[in-house]
């Protein structure tokens, strides 16, 4: 949820009552900035999901019979909202259910030629392999990965690294205690 945390000192503050109205302001206005700068952090993972999810999975389906289509709309000007989101939307959904031909996404405009120029198409979300990581697993979590590239990136990963030093460090410790009984 964007916003809460970002005003909590200011909320803390009113509710305290014992800030002085500049103080407050400037809490109010550190909160608005803070939830701008959330706003656009989660909208940028939302495309990388897009972009790195939804979109191969979409571009496998083009060789089958039934295809599936993405369709990107240009909403970073809020005044030509009307235009550029809801007139188009209902124009494509209308041609969607008339059967009639649907355009190339990507002409749709530049941002979205941008974002589905370079689409991977890393094969079937479902037909990925699984990995198991047996080092960054426990008794209560265990650890599956999907596909190369997720697999890959966690092997690299500062999390998995510092697993596997403290997995090398127990083992040599058992060794040392082992030889020590010897």
């Amino acid at each position: 949820a964007i916003g809460f945390r970002e005003f909590q000192p200011y909320l803390q503050a009113v509710a305290a009552g014992d800030a002085s109205t500049e103080t407050l302001e400037n809490l109010k206005a550190a909160g608005i900035e803070n939830m701008k700068i959330a706003t656009r952090q989660y909208a940028k993972r939302q495309i990388a999901w897009i972009r790195n999810k939804t979109l191969p999975e979409c571009k496998t389906t083009l060789k089958k019979r039934q295809q599936a289509q993405s369709f990107v709309l240009d909403a970073t000007d809020l005044a030509q909202w009307n235009t550029d989101v809801r007139d188009r939307g209902i124009q494509l959904a209308k041609s969607f259910i008339c059967g009639s031909e649907l355009p190339s996404a990507k002409s749709l405009s530049a941002r979205a030629a941008a974002l589905l120029a370079d689409v991977k198409d890393p094969g079937s979300m479902l037909a990925w392999k699984k990995h198991h990581c047996r080092v960054c697993s426990t008794d209560e979590v265990q650890v599956w990965l999907n596909g190369e590239d997720e697999y890959r990136q966690h092997m690299r990963s500062r999390r998995h690294r510092r697993n596997e030093l403290r997995e090398r460090k127990s083992r040599q410790a058992e060794q040392a205690a082992d030889s020590a009984r010897v």
